[in-house]
């Protein structure tokens, strides 16, 4: 065996196809290696992809419910508006019934001022008695005058001027006291209001003044 090894011609016809074998063992093995290596390149690769499409996914699906979130926010806003605006279509009308009524009651009081106003006047009439005219008064010192003569015929307040007196009203057809009082003192009657006939006669013991009344 040793011999046959060691013969040439051995070699020479066993080397090649021994080096033949050993290159294709060693490119199959080298080629499988690279095959391998390309094969898991492509395989992290699609898994690389993969996991950036999920995490895609995953961000537009986070943005689709937030914008969910404000579809349903601005939905509610939406009813709330509606809502107010019914609201206010109401209110506006309330507004507008009250504004109204507001106006009737201005006029009612309106009218009620009025009333209370010549209401006031008439019970200041009765109240006071006599009102004055725009006349200028009779001063009258201690003496008789004839109505119709020295004071005109209408309606007076007789008043005393300083101290009391006495006043007396005659009657021009039968001479009777028509009036007979004590102006200004506490036993008189103070005041007094009455009314001066054509042909009458005042007699005073003072001064008076007498003052034209309705």
């Amino acid at each position: 065996m040793k011999r046959i090894l060691k013969s040439k011609r051995v070699w020479l016809f066993a080397g090649p196809i021994i080096s033949a074998v050993i290159v294709g063992t060693a490119t199959y093995h080298i080629g499988k290696a690279v095959q391998d290596d390309v094969y898991h390149m492509e395989v992290d690769g699609k898994i690389y992809k993969y996991n950036g499409i999920v995490d895609k996914y995953n961000k537009s699906l986070e943005e689709y419910n937030d914008l969910e979130d404000q579809i349903s926010d601005k939905k509610k806003e939406v009813k709330e508006v509606k809502e107010a605006m019914k609201n206010k279509d109401s209110l506006t009308a309330e507004v507008d019934d009250l504004h109204s009524k507001v106006i009737e009651k201005q006029d009612q009081i309106e009218g009620l001022d009025s009333m209370i106003s010549d209401k006031q006047e008439e019970l200041d009439k009765l109240t006071s008695g006599v009102q004055a005219k725009k006349e200028e008064p009779v001063q009258l010192i201690a003496g008789q005058y004839v109505i119709g003569n020295d004071v005109k015929v209408g309606r007076y307040q007789a008043t005393n001027v300083g101290r009391g007196t006495n006043f007396i009203v005659y009657d021009g057809d039968d001479g009777t006291a028509v009036v007979n009082t004590i102006l200004g003192t506490s036993n008189g009657s103070g005041d007094y209001v009455f009314f001066a006939a054509d042909g009458d006669v005042i007699q005073t013991e003072g001064q008076v003044k007498l003052i034209p009344v309705e």
